[in-house]
């Protein structure tokens, strides 16, 4: 019944393997459980306290998890810096516990008295054995968690919306935040605050009314119309294209600009273009691709009326692309006729 214990400090909640879920914390807890409390050797390699010798497979086999995930979880812990690996000569694997001597210490031969420890006797301080000074215990003690600094170091670089982001998303890993953070500075969807720190709050807010800050999400994006009718009806002529100006206005307003998907005009010269393309290479094998425009006009009116603005430029656009009678096949479709 009596074969020690190990010291489990309370501030480890505030190592970043903490946040990652309970099967990180709980194989942490495991090796220190399993790591070697006095030298001893293994396959003739000196082992040290604080060190366990194992194989991923026999390790698997005891957790009870894939080794594919038991590795994940090893590399997770360290790169926390909570354990280091070794290969050892492709005969075992040796996982040493980082700061072994100072959370487990050498007094009570790291856990070996005898009987039970009581319930409360975990340390709120460090041992007396520790050669630092007062000054730098109490350094230590008002020191941030790794969460608050990094979201210090977010607010000052890239304003408070983003770490206020990233510390949501480290409440179910930091881990997960920092991919999220990666994957939004690589598409360059992150604006570095300008001034001092204390201006980051007011820049932000700034960017955010001006809309010219961080991209926002798809679905709150808005359409980007031209500024009028003049500037759509220019950019057709300059192109050879002014006489279907007016249709192509008309298809889109009517849809409150949005095309036949749903989704919003960010680009109206990229939409312009496609009715260029339409016109030069009208679709093979329909007879009616270019339909009489006063029959359409009707037809789109009689949609407009049965199945609203959104169905009836849908109706208009397919028309002047593949024909009258490939709009109506669809239209019906739409419908479940």
């Amino acid at each position: 019944m009596h074969r020690g214990w190990v010291k489990l400090w309370r501030k480890t909640q505030d190592s970043e393997h903490f946040s990652m879920g309970l099967k990180h914390i709980g194989l942490f807890d495991m090796l220190l459980i399993l790591a070697n409390r006095k030298p001893g050797y293994f396959l003739g390699y000196r082992i040290e306290p604080g060190q366990y010798a194992t194989s991923v497979v026999n390790l698997a086999e005891r957790v009870g998890e894939s080794r594919k995930r038991l590795r994940k979880i090893l590399e997770d812990l360290e790169s926390c810096g909570m354990v280091k690996r070794e290969n050892r000569a492709n005969r075992f694997t040796l996982i040493t516990i980082c700061n072994w001597e100072t959370y487990q210490g050498s007094d009570g031969a790291a856990g070996q008295t005898k009987g039970q420890p009581r319930a409360n006797d975990v340390p709120d301080q460090v041992p007396p054995t520790d050669p630092r000074s007062e000054k730098d215990k109490k350094e230590e003690k008002t020191t941030q968690s790794p969460v608050e600094m990094k979201r210090a170091q977010l607010s000052s670089a890239y304003g408070k919306a983003v770490a206020d982001e990233w510390a949501r998303r480290a409440r179910t890993g930091i881990y997960r935040a920092n991919r999220w953070f990666e994957e939004m500075e690589r598409k360059g969807e992150l604006v570095p605050v300008k001034g001092p720190p204390e201006q980051a709050d007011a820049q932000a807010s700034s960017d955010d009314a001006k809309g010219s800050g961080r991209k926002k999400r798809r679905g709150s994006r808005r359409p980007k119309p031209p500024a009028s009718f003049e500037q759509w009806q220019a950019y057709f002529h300059e192109n050879g294209y002014g006489h279907v100006a007016r249709r192509a206005w008309d298809h889109y307003a009517a849809a409150d600009w949005h095309d036949t998907n749903g989704r919003p005009v960010l680009s109206w010269k990229q939409k312009a273009r496609v009715w260029f393309d339409a016109e030069r290479n009208p679709p093979p094998g329909t007879e009616d691709s270019k339909p009489d425009l006063s029959r359409l006009a009707a037809r789109v009116e009689e949609v407009r009326k049965t199945h609203g603005n959104g169905t009836a430029a849908r109706f208009d656009e397919r028309a002047r692309a593949k024909g009258m009678q490939a709009a109506e096949d669809e239209l019906k479709r739409e419908a479940g006729e």
